[in-house]
């Protein structure tokens, strides 16, 4: 009895994209399926065919580490997460943008269809319209001495600080899908807040539920003094964290001052390291509380009580230690500025932090593990 021979791979139809790559004619386009799977194609060579082109199904996140500059165009087509591979010819795409794709098996792929290494997106030669994400290069313009310690230190702050934005932004977008969305929520209820592990997990969290594409991260970085680091960062967010810091100069005194009332009230109650998940709302310290995170929120020029308070289900003990956590972010990252170390580069969110007119630095916060009850 014959075997049977292996079923036939079902053609797939998929929609023209973009074209990333255009030498004389195009030789790497995007393109998508019915399921919303993306298709990165590369220009072959194929006698039977007029324009043959060669394509991996690959997943959102692996289209977005690509654009992130995390791997490179070869590890698409070597690791693509469907393992699906198909060829097709250009010539025969449709007015409707539609082409018609034969799946292929991993071993009848020659070598030479598997684009070379160490290419990049940045090498793209066409914009990606409105494929663009709304991420963009961001720079600080760092001078001075540096240590690791002191990038790590900065970078890591600047870092908490994007997260919390970021969340309460996504959180409340209706094209932030739902499960998104009750992780970020999630992250808001996690932690008891008692010390400095608990805010490390928090921040953690938060960076977790961030997709690929909307991630703080480094560009480039030139060490020299004068030197900078660019970022990749949303603009709308990036905007956030430079008001922050610009408000922070004008505003440390009345901010420090809130900071430390709010803290002190907390120490005297026995609040700073007890459990916020185990604080009734019906408690007689919820109001007194609220007043003064209102107060430091007002300080801060910090627009977002609201909607803290909502994502900690309304808790306000546990929205209370967060902000003084806020705080405490923003006055570390903006000591940097005012050692003369870092500044914003003039035009890209706003202009360079201004410390003419400042008069004297209120003393330093402290760390998040630092939250024990003062002495009576």
């Amino acid at each position: 009895m014959a075997k049977p021979s292996a079923p036939r791979k079902p053609n797939v139809t998929a929609t023209y994209e973009a074209t990333l790559v255009y030498y004389d004619e195009p030789q790497l386009i995007l393109l998508s399926t019915s399921n919303n799977k993306k298709i990165i194609a590369v220009a072959v060579v194929d006698e039977a065919a007029e324009y043959p082109f060669f394509g991996a199904e690959i997943s959102k996140e692996q289209w977005e580490k690509y654009l992130r500059q995390i791997n490179d165009l070869r590890y698409l087509f070597e690791y693509p997460k469907s393992n699906k591979w198909y060829v097709f010819d250009f010539a025969n795409l449709s007015d409707a943008n539609k082409i018609r794709m034969r799946r292929i098996d991993r071993a009848d792929i020659p070598e030479e269809y598997i684009p070379a290494g160490q290419f990049f997106a940045r090498s793209h030669t066409e914009p990606l319209g409105a494929l663009e994400s709304e991420l963009g290069v961001e720079k600080f313009l760092i001078d001075g001495s540096w240590d690791f310690p002191d990038f790590s230190a900065f970078y890591g702050k600047i870092s908490d600080l994007y997260a919390l934005f970021l969340s309460i932004v996504r959180y409340g977008s209706k094209d932030t899908e739902r499960v998104v969305r009750g992780n970020i929520r999630a992250a808001y209820r996690r932690y008891p807040l008692k010390g400095g592990a608990s805010y490390r997990f928090f921040y953690r969290d938060l960076f977790s539920t961030q997709s690929i594409m909307d991630r703080l991260n480094v560009d480039s970085i030139q060490y020299a003094s004068p030197g900078h680091v660019d970022v990749h960062a949303r603009h709308d967010i990036f905007g956030e964290i430079h008001l922050s810091i610009s408000n922070y100069k004008k505003n440390a005194h009345e901010i420090t001052q809130s900071y430390r009332a709010l803290r002190k009230y907390l120490s005297k109650a026995r609040l700073l390291t007890s459990s916020a998940e185990q604080f009734d709302s019906l408690s007689p310290y919820a109001l007194p509380i609220e007043v003064h995170t209102s107060a430091l929120c007002r300080a801060l020029s910090f627009p977002y009580l609201d909607q803290i308070k909502e994502l900690t289900g309304g808790n306000i003990l546990a929205s209370s230690k967060i902000i003084l956590s806020f705080t405490r972010r923003v006055d570390k990252s903006f000591r940097f500025f005012a050692e003369g170390r870092v500044a914003f580069e003039a035009g890209s969110v706003g202009q360079r932090v201004d410390l003419s007119e400042y008069e004297a630095l209120p003393p330093e916060l402290d760390e998040d593990d630092a939250d024990e009850e003062l002495e009576e």
